[in-house]
């Protein structure tokens, strides 16, 4: 990485700079509601019982941070496959 960004990514900044272009680090995920947020107890020996409701659910999160620090984020259902992020 350290490498890359001393003899690449310099080039890669002065065409951006050249278009007037920005560049996007982007970082993408996916998150579940599956966590118990109950607590248990269980003689020793035997797993807790913890009791859930089943409404489970997820999202996909999308993030980008530019240089300068303008960070965007787009969250979506799970299933998401596109949607165009407007970065004005």
């Amino acid at each position: 990485m350290a490498r890359w960004l001393a003899e690449e990514y310099p080039a890669i900044e002065a065409k951006a700079q050249r278009e007037k272009a920005l560049i996007l680090w982007l970082d993408q995920t996916g998150l579940r509601s599956d966590a118990s947020v109950a607590t248990g107890w269980a003689p020793v020996g035997k797993p807790p019982v913890v009791p859930k409701t089943g409404k489970r659910f997820g999202v996909n999160v999308m993030a980008t941070i530019s240089e300068p620090f303008q960070p965007r984020f787009a969250v979506a259902p799970v299933g998401w496959v596109r949607q165009r992020v407007d970065p004005g």
